[in-house]
């Protein structure tokens, strides 16, 4: 069972009030009155645009995520074969097993994923590329590139996501009809948007600095 700290549990409560907020301000833009013809064709073009956004969007969330559940696996694999003095063990088996793991994840071979504003950039994730050459390399050096990629990807996603539901919010909005000047709502919406990513943020850092402690007392 997992038990938050009242710190980051007020950071969770926060992100649930916001999110809250963003239906609530979505539903008074939904009681928007009716669009002229002229209107509707302009916001039907938009609404397209916005579908193909999200479509690259979804992508490369979807790419993204799958990267951090190989890097978990990898983590896993590495942690399962380091003896008692700290050193790694069945180096063979560990490479194929970690070769097998990463094959086909685009951004741990060295592969990119990209939307309109975002690039993000991939690593080798192959054992000699982790620092991991014989029995005697210090497996800490890989868990520092994993954890460091692993960190930037969190970022990326959060962003990601965050444009993802802006861009269905807006749509949405279109399909009911909404023909008023947006510019107000968007800001608004942004300004939220922006706010929630900020939380995300802060709480992977508050679970990072929690896990960081924990490990003082292994």
């Amino acid at each position: 069972m997992i038990t938050l700290t009242t710190g980051v549990r007020s950071i969770v409560d926060a992100i649930y009030k916001n999110n809250e907020y963003i239906t609530t301000l979505q539903k008074e833009i939904a009681s928007a009155s009716m669009p002229t013809d002229l209107v509707s064709i302009s916001l039907s073009q938009e609404a397209q645009d916005l579908l193909n956004r999200n479509e690259v969007i979804i992508n490369a969330i979807t790419v993204i995520t799958l990267a951090k559940t190989a890097i978990e696996k990898v983590k896993q694999l590495i942690e399962d074969n380091i003896d008692k003095n700290g050193k790694v063990k069945n180096l063979s088996d560990l490479r194929e097993e970690i070769e097998d793991t990463i094959d086909g994840v685009t951004l741990l071979n060295n592969g990119t994923v990209s939307t309109r504003s975002i690039i993000v950039e991939g690593i080798d994730a192959s054992l000699s590329e982790l620092g991991i050459n014989n029995v005697n390399d210090d497996p800490e050096v890989a868990f520092s590139i994993l954890d460091n990629f692993m960190s930037e990807l969190d970022s990326k996603l959060a962003i990601l996501n965050v444009r993802k539901e802006f861009n269905s919010s807006k749509y949405d909005i279109i399909m009911q009809g909404n023909a008023v000047d947006l510019t107000e709502v968007n800001a608004a919406l942004l300004s939220v948007q922006v706010k929630q990513q900020l939380l995300y943020n802060v709480l992977n850092i508050s679970l990072e600095a929690e896990k960081n402690i924990l490990k003082l007392f292994e």
